[in-house]
């Protein structure tokens, strides 16, 4: 038996020694175990894991229920700042996972930040390829917790190690579900920070299909608004995949992600690390200086495509500007190479050494690096000197959440003029953030106009950067604000918005549905004429076409969802007196009557209406406009 066999059937045999409990029941957020030394994989993060709930046994016994009503079951796993309970929810008889902070870190009161900050960041995002959390709170103790799904399968990194590579096929499919979540996460303004195989997590669909999960948002940024926490020149993540800037503690964007996402990619195709060394300064200081072995040499013993060796190439670019611009790009260049097709020229795709440094310079940037790994140490020195107008945008935000929304509004404003006084040396990205913050901040203050203005400006940035999830999410920011106060131009937008999200996730997607439905909602409320419905029908008979398609999807829409949505299409249809197209949808909708959550009025006059088109198509009988229901709003 070889030594990694022997090691996998340690794994599944591991328990407590204190209690019994399994500890190999993979969930999300684990607390990580950094690997900086290369050889390190998943034998021995298992082992620190064994050895931390051993630890804590006897704590598990003494702590029963966290919260009040999370029954703990047992420990999955612990580290120095937390720990991972399987446990049940007591009312609901529901299974999640609870990061608990250890006690001896509670009085930590930067832990208790980056806890609530990790809370604060996962807290939106709601994504099949995410993570998903419930609850955040304090324990009897002090002690925060966040509660998660309880995820039954196992981490890529371990996968990677049982089969020494994943098959090219398989990859792909598990690369562009991981580009999805990332793309998600990007467009709500989270940059992961510590993306590894580690912390992506493989599980199965009720239709047994694979599905990736990100998982540990523990260090994760939100762009413009985390500097009291995260600064220029404070370093985190785990060196084997950080990015060159990051290695550095400079400013990070979602370039970094994707360069990470390309080192996950090199092993998970080839078994190997694109860098590799017996310490982090080592590997910190190839990140910097080296440029990887060519995937397909590497991977000799069995293919691997030209084209994905080419996007792997193109994502870990030692220069941000080189790599693919966002995960959807990166995404359609992987369906792509998928369907058998080369990949789209990205602008980054001709290869370009890194230059091998002098003796002199070696020297030079090792005592670089060590620098770095110092302030890996330290956590608390800032090397690097923010740029005027991202001191200003940080500055904004915490007057804002210190209630100061005029003076935040203001300091926001002085951002902007000193980024604009920059003029073209500030990245479109920047300008992104910027306009993003001022809009939510006027929106949050009321003052709608102000909000779509400047979600306007957010739009044409993302545009001349390059990120279609900006896009996509500032284009609908604009199409709600403009609604407050201008229907004409919130049909505009809302245009905008659903060619833009169509580009982002495709014309057949579920992502695709809440958009279109709160088009044709718009179209229809707002309506001044018959083109008007028209519209809104368009919308809404696009909506049902992928609703019927993706009916067991998590992000579909629910019952009362799709009865709104066909009784809308009934009400629309009759107006324009497509009587036949009504009758379809009413009986359409009538059939979600018992799985809906309706009130009687809404199924009294949805039935009233069905029958009234009934005899119009019997009779001729014409309906009065001023009897049809009033659905479900804007």
């Amino acid at each position: 038996m070889d030594v990694k066999q022997e090691q996998a059937e340690a794994e599944i045999k591991q328990s407590c020694d204190n209690c019994g409990s399994p500890i190999t029941a993979w969930t999300k957020e684990t607390t990580q175990i950094s690997r900086a030394e290369a050889g390190e994989k998943a034998a021995s993060d298992q082992q620190g894991s064994l050895h931390a709930h051993q630890q804590h046994g006897s704590e598990e016994h003494q702590l029963k229920y966290i919260g009040g009503r999370y029954r703990i079951l047992e420990l999955i796993g612990s580290g120095g700042v937390g720990s991972v309970y399987k446990v049940e929810h007591d009312l609901l008889n529901k299974i999640y996972a609870i990061k608990l902070v250890n006690p001896d870190a509670v009085a930590d009161l930067k832990v208790k930040q980056r806890f609530h900050q990790e809370a604060q960041a996962v807290a939106d995002l709601s994504h099949p390829n995410l993570i998903g959390v419930h609850d955040f709170g304090i324990s009897e103790d002090g002690a925060p917790y966040l509660v998660m799904d309880y995820l039954d399968g196992i981490s890529l990194d371990y996968e990677i190690e049982r089969c020494g590579h994943i098959e090219e096929k398989r990859a792909l499919a598990i690369f562009m579900q991981i580009c999805a979540g990332l793309s998600y996460a990007h467009s709500k303004g989270i940059i992961h920070r510590d993306l590894t195989p580690s912390n992506v997590m493989l599980v199965k669909d009720d239709n047994g299909n694979e599905i990736p999960k990100i998982v540990d948002f523990g260090i994760a940024k939100r762009q413009a608004v985390d500097a009291k926490l995260t600064q220029t020149g404070d370093i985190f993540g785990t060196p084997l995949y950080m990015s060159p800037e990051q290695c550095l503690g400079n400013e990070v964007d979602a370039r970094s992600d994707i360069y990470s996402l390309g080192c996950i990619m090199y092993e998970t195709l080839s078994g190997t690390q694109p860098f590799d060394g017996i310490n982090a300064i080592q590997i910190i200081f190839k990140h910097l200086n080296e440029e990887p072995k060519p995937l397909r040499k590497v991977c000799e013993n069995f293919e691997v495509s030209p084209g994905i060796e080419q996007i792997v190439a193109s994502c870990l670019q030692i220069e941000p500007e080189r790599r693919p611009p966002s995960a959807d790009g990166l995404a359609l260049n992987l369906e792509r190479v998928a369907d058998g097709k080369p990949p789209l020229s990205t602008g980054v795709l001709p290869k370009v050494r890194r230059k091998h440094l002098t003796r002199a310079a070696q020297i030079g940037s090792i005592s670089v690096v060590s620098i770095v790994l110092f302030v890996f140490a330290m956590a608390g020195l800032h090397t690097i000197t923010e740029p005027d107008y991202q001191k200003l945008l940080a500055q904004a935000q915490q007057e804002f959440e210190s209630g100061h929304e005029q003076q935040a509004l203001s300091t926001g404003e002085a951002a902007l003029a000193k980024a604009l006084g920059h003029g073209k040396s500030v990245p479109a990205s920047d300008m992104c953030s910027i306009y993003g913050w001022l809009s939510t901040c006027a929106e949050r203050m009321g003052d709608y106009e102000k909000a779509a203005a400047s979600a306007d400006k957010a739009t044409t940035s993302a545009e001349q950067s390059g990120d279609l999830s900006a896009q996509d999410a500032y284009a609908l920011s604009a199409a709600r604000y403009e609604r407050a106060f201008d229907a004409g131009l919130a049909q505009h937008w809302y245009k905008r918005a659903v060619a833009t999200r169509q580009r982002r996730v495709g014309a057949n997607s579920p992502e695709l549905i809440r958009v279109l439905l709160e088009a044709g909602r718009c179209a229809y409320k707002h309506r001044t004429n018959d083109t008007d419905l028209q519209n809104s029908i368009a919308y809404l008979e696009h909506a049902a076409r992928i609703a019927e398609t993706h009916l067991g999807s998590s992000i579909a829409i629910s019952p009362t969802e799709r009865f709104q949505l066909y009784e809308q299409l009934g009400i629309s249809d009759s107006l324009l007196r497509r009587y036949a197209q009504a009758d379809k949808a009413l009986v359409k909708a009538q059939l979600l009557i018992k799985s809906a959550e309706l009130e009687p009025e809404q199924i009294e006059s949805i039935k009233k209406l069905h029958a009234e088109v009934r005899t119009h198509l019997r009779t001729g009988k014409s309906i009065n406009s001023s009897d049809m229901p009033v659905t479900g709003g804007d």
